[in-house]
């Protein structure tokens, strides 16, 4: 039967032994059967691969004030002291999407406002209409992605945001025990 490791002592035990940091995952892991909650270092992990990071995208948190009314799957801009809800097509300050379906996320920090920034992968975001797969979208207003017209990917390539991938039909989406609501929104890839 699999054993559950306290944390505190399993991190203590993993400084303890593997200090040098010469060993490889696979040497760290022998023993260790089942880890339930965070694991917490102050230097490097190491594998050949992470395996169960089931959500979807890849996600950075900014900082935001108190005032901005986040809303998942609204894309986002930055005006150089405020962040808000995109409120025209092809804006300046374009930032991104805010995300629920974050499988790694980056520079959280605790009693802070932050936008979940989606930077990379598959998002449910708020689209106007269903598109062809690998339309080029761009944000435009209350938040919503659009198709980005040709002229606007010459002259400012940098706002593209996405490209359409597919309807998400479902009313929520995720695992068992974690479920996000679709609230219409569609899968999009960032890019």
């Amino acid at each position: 039967m699999a054993a559950l490791v306290d944390l505190d002592n399993l991190k203590t035990a993993l400084f303890a032994w593997f200090g040098d940091n010469t060993k490889t995952w696979a040497q760290m892991q022998s023993g260790v059967s089942s880890v339930t909650g965070k694991i917490c270092t102050s230097g490097n992990i190491q594998g050949g691969s992470v395996y169960n990071a089931v959500w979807n995208d890849l996600t950075d948190r900014i900082p935001v004030d108190e005032e901005c009314d986040l809303e998942y799957g609204k894309y986002y801009c930055f005006d150089g002291e405020h962040y808000y809800q995109s409120n025209e097509y092809c804006p300046a300050g374009m930032i991104g999407i805010h995300s629920d379906t974050g499988g790694f996320e980056m520079g959280h920090k605790d009693g802070v406002k932050e936008l979940q920034c989606s930077v990379a992968g598959f998002v449910l975001a708020y689209v106007d209409r269903e598109y062809p797969v690998g339309t080029p979208l761009t944000a435009t207003c209350c938040g919503y992605l659009t198709e980005m017209a040709l002229k606007d990917r010459m002259e400012h390539p940098e706002r593209l945001v996405a490209t359409y991938w597919k309807n998400e039909p479902a009313k929520e989406w995720g695992s068992d025990t974690r479920k996000v609501q679709v609230n219409g929104r569609k899968w999009v890839k960032i890019k």
